[in-house]
């Protein structure tokens, strides 16, 4: 039997998918998420005919949860297996179109960036039709060409799945990015309620990074404080002409911490290894004919570090640490100081 073939996408995948979804929870205990992946569950791609089903589970569940598939008639192939983090399973089950048809299970743990990556590959290309016509015709190449060697057949594909998984990644994140401040921006969290309606708005419109919307877009800002000293961490920045404290722009393909953890590193050298919740959200609003950003939509953090910084001084003419009333008396913008005035509180 041919290991690479191409055949067309049928309708039934996603009905074979959920009949042996529901044979397999009757095997499976404790917390789990059961996903349809592979070319079976993307509309009018084809490939192989294989029904292969990913299943994420905590991470000290996995060997129990191997087990259980194991006893719904799997079996466990170690050496197509990741022990740490990916287990394989194969079994050839009745199939009424084809006799036998080959049904994967793959374990592994949701933080796993495979399982983000499939996910994520699969969503992009249940919406973009264009590129799925495209990776279809890959595929029934690298299937012709390959002559049964898997580097051929890789050598094939590998270029255009790349190029989709770049595509979807970066829509994934985007929509992780909406979904994150939706969750975290509550009315107690902005300055005032018209900035949460204006809030509303920019997640309603989706675009949220300065490469998506260059007048109106989020921004993280970050205040370091020594909690022996009691001190903040404030810059004189170059650009603004003024004491304001560090932070900077959303990048596409961030989600928050991505963009805080980057910024801190990038500006004062600071190694972040988890970010708590913002304290604020504010907006500042830019009356500037010349400029074409109109509004910042601003997450504020406060970052507790005793860290000898390494400052960027290509962005600031100063920097220095104050005590909060030290720094009310030379900072100026309102924003920076509402920021400040609820640090206070």
């Amino acid at each position: 039997m041919k290991k690479y073939v191409f055949k067309p996408y049928n309708p039934i995948f996603p009905i074979l998918f959920e009949k042996e979804k529901l044979r397999l929870q009757k095997y499976l205990t404790g917390s789990y998420q059961i996903e349809h992946i592979g070319s079976t569950a993307i509309p009018k791609l084809g490939g192989k005919g294989i029904i292969d089903i990913y299943i994420a589970v905590p991470k000290g569940q996995m060997k129990q949860t191997s087990q259980e598939i194991q006893q719904a008639g799997y079996e466990f192939r170690m050496q197509a297996s990741k022990m740490h983090h990916h287990l394989f399973h194969r079994i050839y089950l009745p199939d009424d179109l084809e006799g036998i048809r080959t049904y994967h299970v793959h374990i592994t743990y949701p933080e796993q960036q495979d399982w983000i990556n499939t996910l994520a590959f699969r969503d992009y290309l249940r919406t973009h039709p264009q590129d799925v016509k495209e990776y279809a015709e890959i595929k029934k190449k690298a299937a012709t060409e390959a002559n049964e060697d898997k580097d051929a057949y890789m050598t094939i594909k590998s270029p255009m799945m790349q190029e989709i998984l770049q595509k979807a990644l970066a829509s994934y994140v985007s929509k992780s990015l909406v979904n994150q401040l939706t969750n975290l921006i509550s009315p107690e969290l902005c300055i005032n309620n018209k900035m949460y309606e204006d809030f509303l708005a920019l997640i309603k419109e989706g675009k949220l990074t300065r490469e998506e919307n260059p007048e109106n877009h989020c921004c993280v800002f970050f205040i370091p404080y020594n909690p022996q000293t009691k001190q903040i961490f404030i810059v004189h920045h170059k650009k603004a002409k003024q004491w304001v404290v560090p932070g900077g722009h959303i990048e596409k393909g961030e989600i928050l911490e991505d963009a805080v953890k980057r910024e801190a590193n990038e500006e004062l050298g600071i190694k972040i290894e988890k970010v708590v919740k913002p304290f604020l959200f504010s907006i500042m609003y830019i009356h500037n004919e010349g400029q074409l950003c109109k509004a910042h939509h601003d997450i504020w953090y406060l970052i507790p570090t005793k860290d000898k910084l390494n400052i960027d001084f290509t962005e600031f003419n100063d920097v220095k640490w104050a005590t909060i009333s030290e720094a009310r008396k030379i900072i100026t913008h309102k924003t920076y100081l509402q920021a400040i005035e609820r640090i206070e509180k």
